[in-house]
Formats: structure tokens, sequence, C-alpha cells
């Protein structure tokens, strides 16, 4: 469902289909839509229906061992996942519109629930001006003393300020950046050479500053990841180094981590 700004809602339906969002990291994607008409002019909003209801397996996560767990979406089938992002169609022209869900900041497993919940972290991009980050780790900053199992590259707007990150902070003094939440996350994984990469899609262009931390499977939705009186160690997740990175539309951006 797409809304005008002149209140007009357009409502596209399809047959309904699972889709693996993991699979689809790293600048994967799938069609929702295709060759659709629609009225000129400024858009408000648009919500996507969903099919996760507690206790039911139309939507589910699949664990490391395997095991399926049902996934819920609160309000999922009534409201939908919500989009506050405006967007503009030009009379006579075309839109390419990307969806981005950033799975590390949208799924939780609350205490005492069966399920688990996605409460999407969703921007929307438009495609047609977005350039793409990618590059390598040096297997030395995700191996030292302190990593654990998991790292990522977290993607923060340029303008943020040196008053610590909302959900994660960088321990050494005067590398601090913070007052907002990463705009996307990128995992660091190893390819089939045995290089460990990354790689983060859909980016409008402009200035951005990433930080690297191999500490990523402690970062939790529902508490706050910076260090602090009242932290545990265990709580707390550090970078291990801030850089400034420039994304530039219809290109490939490469930054690498080295020692």
């Amino acid at each position: 469902v797409v809304k005008h700004t002149d209140g007009v809602e357009l409502e596209f339906t399809f047959e309904p289909r699972q889709i693996d969002l993991l699979a689809l990291q790293g600048g994967g994607s799938e069609l929702l839509l295709d060759d659709i008409e629609v009225l000129a002019g400024e858009y408000q909003s648009i919500r996507l229906m969903v099919n996760a209801e507690r206790n039911t397996m139309d939507s589910y996560i699949e664990l490391p061992d395997t095991n399926q767990i049902s996934l819920f979406v609160p309000s999922g089938a009534q409201t939908g996942l919500k989009l506050n992002d405006s967007f503009t169609v030009l009379a006579g022209g075309s839109s390419d519109l990307i969806i981005d869900f950033d799975l590390r900041k949208s799924i939780t497993n609350p205490r005492g629930q069966s399920d688990y919940f996605l409460k999407p972290r969703l921007r929307l991009i438009d495609n047609s001006v977005s350039g793409d980050l990618m590059g390598t780790v040096a297997e030395s900053l995700i191996t030292a003393e302190g990593c654990t199992e998991s790292s990522s590259v977290y993607v923060f707007p340029a303008e943020v300020t040196v008053d610590g990150v909302d959900d994660i902070d960088i321990v050494d003094e005067g590398d601090d950046i913070g007052g907002a939440d990463p705009i996307t996350t990128a995992t660091v994984s190893l390819n089939d050479d045995g290089v460990y990469e990354y790689m983060a899609a859909f980016l409008a262009p402009g200035d951005y500053i990433l930080g690297l931390t191999c500490q990523a499977d402690l970062d939790q939705n529902d508490i706050d990841n910076t260090q602090s009186d009242t932290n545990a160690p265990e709580q707390v997740v550090s970078f291990v180094t801030a850089v400034n990175v420039t994304i530039v539309e219809n290109e490939t951006t490469v930054y690498d981590f080295e020692e």
C-alpha cells in the first residue's frame, strides 16, 4: 500500500510468498512490483502487509542449529510494516525503489516469549542514484584478543557528534563517534579465497563514517551497548577503528581495513 500526499492510497496485491531476507544480504534483492502505473506526484509512506502471527510458521527464523522458531511481527497483518519515507514519481517518468531491512537491528528474542519478534528497521532508497560500499578486512583486526566470533562494519552518517553512539561506542579517546544509530550494517565474512570481506549496498550518495567491530554478536537491541558504569564488560561493544568514506552515485566505493 502506497499513500499519496493528497491522501489517496494505492493498494497492490500479489500471491503471498516467503522471502529469505538473510539470503539477500550484501546487495541482493527480491522483486515485489514491476511495471506498475501510479499517479504522478509525491508519496508519503509505504506499507508492506505480512503474515507473521504468534505461534505460526508462516514467518520464521532458522537458528544455527537449524531449529526453526516462529517470527512475530506486531500488527503485521493489520497495519503492516510501515515506512514513513517520502518519494516522488515524475509525470512520464519511472522510479526504482529499494526497501532495505537491517536484520541486525530488527530481530529480538523477548524473555518469556515463544516467538522471536521482528520490529523492522527499514530504509527506502532510490536505487537509480544509490551507490555501494565493499572491501576487505585484515584477519588480525578481527581475531585479536577480545574479539568474538562475529564482526561487522557499521555505517554512520558523517554528521554524528562525539558524544557516544546510541548502541555501541569506540573505546580509544579521540576516536569516538556517536549521536545516532547506524544507517546500516554489513557482516564481515570469509570468502572462497580465504579473505574476509564485507559489502553494504543501496547507500545514498554522500559522506559516511565506518566503524569496524569484532564484537558484533554482543550488540543487543534491547540494551545500551555503550561503555558505562552500569554495563558489564560482556555488554559493551567496541570498534576496532573508524574511518571516513564517500559514496558516489551509481558507483561502488572500495575501502579495505588494513593492519
